[in-house]
């Protein structure tokens, strides 16, 4: 691969959630991969997972093991799985669009209105967390501004300080509303990866009903609505059918 985060950041190392026995495990894993024994950092990278914890790094390293095991699903979804943390991280937007080249079903462009995507990308910029305390920061310097303008004694200042703390308040909504967008597609917006070699949609959740299109291991898919067994899914282009959930 061309790009690959390898090396462990070090906050994670001071996260009382990253233990010292998932920092060993880690530290295997890395070792494994560069013995270029990808099954073992792939089981390795689980164990941190199923431990309970979760870093964009995490994922897209074993993203990384899945892939140099021609396992492309597996990749692909733990390299979305890293995107979700980290969406604005090009690695991961690299190595996600480099795994799909290896997949049947190429990924269709979301249908949308260019102003719509030059929203998506600029609140994609960062995660709702950094956002979230961006806007805290705004929000403590218009109260600081709003001092100067309550309590200073020269008028031209009291004019700059109203007008600065006007247009920092103005960004402050902005950037929690640029939170709250993340935070709502992150919570809300199901998507998943077929892992079935061949998969069929149909019309309806039931297996007699009409056969719509056909998807392949590796592609992704946006859940939008689920009864019993079946899921119903939609694709970028539009195309909307049900799906076996253990698909």
């Amino acid at each position: 691969m061309k790009k690959v985060i390898f090396f462990f950041v070090a906050i994670l190392f001071l996260s009382p959630v990253f233990s010292q026995d998932n920092k060993s495990i880690f530290e295997s894993a890395t070792n494994a991969y560069t013995k270029k024994h990808y099954s073992e950092a792939a089981d390795n990278y689980l164990k941190i997972i199923k431990s309970g914890f979760e870093s964009p790094e995490v994922y897209f390293n074993l993203g990384n093991a899945y892939y140099k095991q021609s396992d492309f699903p597996s990749a692909i979804y733990y390299f979305e799985k890293a995107r979700k943390l980290d969406p604005s991280d090009e690695n991961i937007q690299f190595n996600i669009k480099l795994a799909n080249t290896k997949i049947i079903d190429k990924a269709d462009e979301e249908n949308s209105f260019f102003i719509a995507r030059w929203w998506r990308g600029l609140y994609q910029l960062f995660t709702y967390d950094t956002w979230a305390i961006s806007g805290i920061v705004l929000l403590s310097l218009s109260f600081v501004l709003l001092a100067f303008y309550l309590f200073t004694l020269s008028v031209n200042i009291k004019k700059k300080a109203f007008w600065a703390a006007v247009g920092v308040f103005f960004f402050t909504f902005m950037v929690f509303g640029f939170a709250q967008v993340q935070y709502s597609n992150s919570a809300n917006q199901k998507f998943a990866i077929v892992f079935t070699p061949a998969l069929t949609a149909k019309s309806s959740p039931d297996a007699t009903s009409t056969d719509l299109f056909v998807l392949h291991e590796g592609s992704k898919v946006k859940v939008s609505d689920e009864l019993g067994d079946w899921y119903e899914i939609k694709l970028n282009n539009g195309s909307v059918g049900w799906v076996k959930k253990t698909s």
